[in-house]
C-alpha cells in the first residue's frame, strides 16, 4: 500500500534531465586496458570500491586524463552515486567523496546523476541500498554463482519516494547517524594507530631477537595424518566446536557462524584440540588473523580446521608471556613479516617452517610487562569505542528502514 503522497518513480526518472550521461555504465572492458592504468591521473572507480553505502578507497588505479577523455561518457563526479552491476550484493551504491572531483568508472560501475531539484540524492542513496530495492534488483539480475543486471533492467527499477522536504529531512537524520560512525571510526583509527605506536617504542627497548622456539613456544598445525569430519559429522549443536577460518578474524575469535563435530569423543577428532592458553593462527589466504584460547572463551572444546596453525607454550603456560605474544603476533612487528614470507600465487600462504623463523623481540620480563599493561589498557578503550560503533550500526539499521520505508513518517 502506497504511503499518503509518497510517489512511485522509476531509476530513469529521477536522473537529472540536463546530463545526457546521467544514468550510464563503465566503459566495455576493450575500451579500457589494464596496460592503460597508471600510477597517477584521473582515478578508476572499480567494483572493489563500491561498498553498501560506503567508499572503500584502499582500491587504487589510475589512467592518463587523455584516456579519460576519450570515455568521457563514463566519468563520474564527486557527490555522484555509483551503483554496482556485479554482486555481492548486486545494485550496491555508495557516494564519490568530496575529495576526488572527477573519476572514470571501470565496466562494472553505473554512474546516477539525480535531478536535485526534486530530489535528494542521500535520500536515494539509502532508498537503492534498502532491502525493497535489492529485492527488485535481484529478481531481475542474472547469473548463479555471482549476480549480475543489466542497465537496461535497473533503469526500469522502482522506488516510492516523499515529497523534497521529507527527504531532506529523513536525509539529515540519517546523515548525523552517518557523522557518528564516521567520528567513531576515526576514533578507533587513531587508537589503534597509538597503540602500534607505543608498543614499537617498548619493544625497541631490548634490540635482540629470538625465535618464538627461544621463547618458550611450539608451532604446529595439528592436522598431520589425520581425516577431516565428514560432512553428516558436522552440526549446528554438539560438544566440540570445529574451528573454521571464519572464526578467526583480526579482532579474535568471532563465533557468530559455527560448525561442531558430533563424534568429538572419537580418539581422531580429539587430534587438533585446543588448550587453554594456546594462540590460533590464519595461514591461508586471510593470513595472520590472531585469536587466543583463554577463559573467557564461551567453548571448552575446540578442533581446528586446516588453513590456521596452534602456537603452544612448550613448558607450563605463562600467562604474562602469553598475553604479550598476542599483542605482539597482530603488531606490524610480525605482522610486516608475514607480509614478507607469505606465498602463493591464487591464494597466500604460511608454513610452519615459516612460522618458526618468525623473530621476535628478546625482551626483559618489565619491559614485558609494560607491553602487557599497556595493552590491556589501551584495548579496554578500544573495546568501548568499538561497543559505541556497534550500536551506531544498529541505530542506523533501524532508524533507516523505519524512515526510508515511511513506516516511521517525519514532520516538515
Amino acid at each position: 500500500m502506497m504511503k499518503n503522497n509518497w510517489t512511485k518513480f522509476a531509476i530513469q526518472d529521477i536522473v537529472d534531465p540536463h546530463d545526457r550521461y546521467s544514468l550510464t555504465g563503465g566503459p566495455f572492458g576493450s575500451d579500457l586496458k589494464s596496460s592503460e592504468y597508471t600510477t597517477k591521473g584521473i582515478r578508476i572507480i572499480q567494483l572493489q570500491n563500491i561498498g553498501d553505502g560506503e567508499f572503500k578507497d584502499k582500491y587504487k588505479i589510475y589512467t592518463s586524463e587523455e584516456k579519460a577523455d576519450s570515455l568521457s561518457s563514463c566519468k563520474i563526479y564527486s557527490g555522484e552515486i555509483i551503483l554496482s552491476k556485479m554482486g555481492d550484493p548486486v545494485a550496491r551504491a555508495t557516494l564519490i567523496p568530496d575529495h576526488l572531483k572527477i573519476c572514470l568508472m571501470a565496466s562494472d560501475g553505473i554512474r546516477l546523476k539525480v535531478d536535485e531539484k526534486r530530489f535528494d540524492k542521500k535520500f536515494i542513496l539509502e532508498k537503492i541500498n534498502a532491502p525493497s530495492f535489492r529485492s527488485q534488483a535481484e529478481t531481475v539480475s542474472t547469473g548463479t554463482t555471482r549476480k549480475r543486471i543489466g542497465l537496461q533492467s535497473l533503469k526500469e527499477l522502482t522506488l516510492d519516494i516523499p515529497p523534497l522536504p521529507e527527504q531532506k529531512k529523513i536525509a539529515e537524520i540519517i546523515s548525523g547517524i552517518d557523522r557518528g560512525i564516521s567520528q567513531t571510526k576515526n576514533y578507533l583509527k587513531k587508537l589503534y594507530l597509538l597503540r602500534e605506536q607505543v608498543l614499537l617504542k617498548l619493544l625497541k627497548l631490548d634490540s635482540s631477537s629470538q625465535t618464538l622456539e627461544d621463547f618458550g613456544f611450539n608451532v604446529f598445525d595439528g592436522d598431520r595424518g589425520k581425516a577431516y569430519p565428514k560432512e553428516s559429522d558436522l552440526r549446528k549443536n554438539s560438544d566440540c566446536l570445529f574451528l573454521s577460518a571464519k572464526n578467526v578474524t583480526r579482532d579474535g575469535f568471532n563465533f557468530s557462524d559455527n560448525q561442531f563435530i558430533t563424534n568429538a569423543k572419537d580418539k581422531e577428532m580429539r587430534k587438533g584440540r585446543l588448550e587453554k592458553g594456546d594462540l590460533v593462527i590464519t595461514t591461508r589466504g586471510s593470513l595472520g588473523h590472531i585469536a587466543y584460547f583463554d577463559d573467557l572463551v564461551p567453548f571448552p572444546n575446540i578442533r581446528i580446521n586446516s588453513g590456521m596453525a596452534i602456537i603452544r607454550s612448550i613448558n607450563s603456560r605463562d600467562l604474562l608471556k602469553e598475553t604479550f605474544l598476542k599483542e605482539l603476533l597482530v603488531s606490524n612487528i610480525i605482522q610486516d613479516q608475514i607480509k614478507y614470507f607469505a606465498f602463493g600465487t591464487a591464494q597466500n600462504q604460511l608454513t610452519l617452517n615459516i612460522l618458526r623463523k618468525i623473530r621476535i623481540p628478546l625482551i626483559s620480563t618489565k619491559n614485558m610487562r609494560n607491553v602487557v599493561n599497556f595493552a590491556t589498557a589501551i584495548n579496554r578503550c578500544i573495546s568501548s569505542y568499538e561497543l559505541y560503533f556497534e550500536k551506531f550500526k544498529v541505530l542506523k539499521k533501524g532508524m533507516t528502514s523505519e524512515l526510508i520505508s515511511g513506516r516511521k513518517r517525519i514532520k516538515v
